[in-house]
C-alpha cells in the first residue's frame, strides 16, 4: 500500500473527465466512448455506465435509445454494439481487451475512419 500511497501522491492517478465531456455535448460536439468487451481495466458496463451518467440535455433519450448490432460496410457480420442518441454514441467492441489496436486494429481504424467521416451508424 505504501508503493501505491506514494505513486498517487504524485497526481499521476485516474480522474474523471465527465463535465469536460458534458460541456463537448452541450456544446454539440460528438462524442464517442467505447471499450473492448474483454477489458477488465475500463470495463465495458463501467464505460457504458458513465456514458449514461452524464448530466447534459438528452441523457433520458441516450438511456432509453435502442443498442443495435454494429456492422460497417465491408464486414459481413457484427463487430460490436452501438447506442447513439444525437451526439453522444458509446460503443462496445466484440472480442477484444484493454489495448484495442493491439487486439482488434481492423476494427479500431474501421472505427476512427468512420467516425472522422460521420458515417459510424
Amino acid at each position: 500500500m505504501d508503493v501505491f500511497n506514494k505513486f498517487s501522491a504524485t497526481g499521476d492517478v485516474a480522474i474523471s473527465h465527465q463535465e469536460e465531456i458534458v460541456d463537448l455535448l452541450q456544446n454539440n460536439i460528438r462524442v464517442l466512448l467505447y471499450a473492448g468487451d474483454a477489458d477488465y481495466l475500463c470495463n465495458w458496463k463501467s464505460v457504458q455506465a458513465v456514458a449514461k451518467d452524464m448530466d447534459w440535455t438528452y441523457k433520458t433519450q441516450f438511456n432509453a435509445a435502442q443498442t443495435s448490432s454494429w456492422c460497417p460496410t465491408p464486414h459481413p457480420s457484427p463487430l460490436g454494439d452501438l447506442t447513439t442518441y444525437k451526439n453522444l454514441s458509446f460503443l462496445k467492441i466484440f472480442n477484444s481487451g484493454h489495448y484495442i489496436p493491439l487486439d482488434k486494429p481492423e476494427v479500431i481504424y474501421t472505427v476512427a475512419s468512420n467516425w472522422v467521416q460521420d458515417n459510424l451508424y
